[in-house]
């Protein structure tokens, strides 16, 4: 009797074709979303590819409510919005906005090598030390004459 009980259980229409089916068509939606992010980015269209994000993240979002693994393109549409930010402190704003979304490790390097290699950045990070350099210099003069004056020059005096 189980033995029919199973053969009764194989019969019944498998949803395979089903699976495959929507694996296709979501394959297909990603590809479709993949050619409008690739047009948006030559159209220059910050404010649509910043859309495109939030699109892209709800259906990451929706494919693993579905049990499906993530696309894994948020990051990177992430890091092509932050190259079409139109002032340079804005691009570094997003990209320490890719950063707090703890991305993948390639967009991570790539938006870590990015902040690193801004000239205007590090010029200003050597000004800034120009000047505390400058300020350690004045408070190294007037405390370098008082060490004459310490309890060791008094010792080696006797």
């Amino acid at each position: 009797m189980l033995a029919a009980l199973l053969l009764a259980l194989l019969a019944l229409p498998a949803r395979a074709d089903d699976l495959v089916g929507e694996a296709a068509s979501a394959d297909a939606a990603i590809e479709e979303r993949v050619r409008l992010v690739l047009a948006h980015r030559l159209e220059g269209s910050f404010d649509v590819l910043a859309a495109d994000v939030t699109a892209l993240a709800a259906l990451d979002d929706e494919r693993e409510a579905k049990g499906l693994p993530p696309t894994g393109l948020t990051d990177d549409v992430r890091y092509v919005v932050a190259g079409l930010a139109p002032t340079r402190d804005a691009q570094r704003e997003a990209l320490r906005a890719v950063l707090d979304a703890h991305p993948d490790p390639v967009v991570r390097k790539c938006a870590e090598s990015r902040l690193e290699a801004d000239e205007a950045a590090r010029a200003d990070q050597l000004l800034a030390d120009d000047r505390h350099n400058r300020r350690a210099g004045v408070v190294n003069d007037f405390v370098r004459p008082l060490g004459v004056f310490s309890g060791g020059a008094f010792l080696a005096v006797l």
